[in-house]
């Protein structure tokens, strides 16, 4: 009785497993291109990190670029910055999604800004960065 019972756990674990590889497999990943435009002078100096789902992603500068590929689904998008805000977004299997990242000071009090852009409106701000950021 007690090998019948160990032998079916092992089978439903081995079948839920395939499952989880089988279902990871279909998720696939997705490309996030995140940007920063900052119009303010007084912001450029703020480096901060960005991050996806509370873990780091890469650290993002004015007029700069980073690259992520994460897996498809839901994700949250933010910052370190304290009290910024986080936008989720619905990543879609092999497609490039394009986040703008904009950041404000005014009387010592930062203000970030993260929304996810169309293609079109990426492509016109990419176009105003330095190439060397890209």
């Amino acid at each position: 009785m007690k090998y019948l019972i160990t032998s079916v756990a092992i089978a439903l674990s081995l079948a839920f497993a395939h499952i989880a590889a089988a279902a990871a497999e279909a998720n696939g990943e997705a490309t996030l291109i995140v940007y920063r435009i900052d119009n303010n002078a007084r912001s450029h100096g703020i480096k901060f990190d960005v991050r996806a789902d509370y873990r780091n992603q890469g650290r993002i500068a004015a007029g700069e670029v980073i690259v992520i590929t994460l897996n498809a689904g839901t994700v949250k998008l933010g910052s370190s910055l304290p009290n910024s805000p986080a936008v989720e977004l619905e990543l879609k299997p092999d497609q490039v999604h394009y986040v703008e990242y904009g950041l404000t000071v005014r009387n010592n009090r930062s203000k970030l800004e993260v929304r996810e852009v169309g293609e079109q409106v990426a492509k016109l701000h990419l176009d105003e960065l330095p190439e060397s950021t890209i």
